[in-house]
């Protein structure tokens, strides 16, 4: 059973945007099952982008890849649900939820969530554009990916 078919749509705000975020968000991040550490200078990862526990030598199918990005896509929706106060659209929460997974939920926290609570939502979601370095230097791959986020984060503001 795919990681889609176990999540149960409801609610609304981040929570509704998991079903939506994660196909996109499988595609974006790319499918490893082997560990290996994607820029110099950044933490072992396999997956779709996992990096918790992960250390060299590391195999998983993609049975297991499914099952690790829901948890943990439902873990960090969780932790941003903590500090995002005002209610999303779905497409809004989609690019969240992709944002929050990647760049991690203490700087969708910081900059993009407290934009939104402000009622500054377009700012929130150009903030998403500022998270484009890795190790000192500009990534073109995280400037196409903020981008795509930032333009679907704001066209869920419609």
């Amino acid at each position: 059973m795919s990681a889609r078919s176990h999540v149960a749509a409801g609610g609304g705000g981040l929570a509704a945007g998991i079903v939506l975020a994660l196909a996109p968000l499988m595609a974006g991040e790319g499918l490893r099952t082997h560990a290996y550490i994607p820029v110099p200078g950044d933490r072992w990862t396999i997956c779709y982008g996992e990096t918790v526990g992960v250390k060299a030598g590391d195999v998983a199918t993609p049975q297991q890849c499914e099952a690790r990005l829901l948890v943990s896509v439902r873990g960090r929706v969780a932790e941003m649900q903590k500090c995002l106060h005002v209610p999303v659209t779905p497409t809004t929460a989609q690019a969240m939820i992709r944002f929050g997974y990647n760049v991690g939920t203490a700087a969708f926290c910081k900059r993009v969530a407290a934009e939104f609570n402000a009622g500054r939502q377009v700012s929130g979601c150009n903030w998403m554009r500022q998270y484009v370095w890795s190790g000192g230097r500009k990534y073109p791959g995280l400037v196409a990916r903020r981008e795509g986020e930032a333009t679907e984060c704001i066209a869920g503001l419609a």
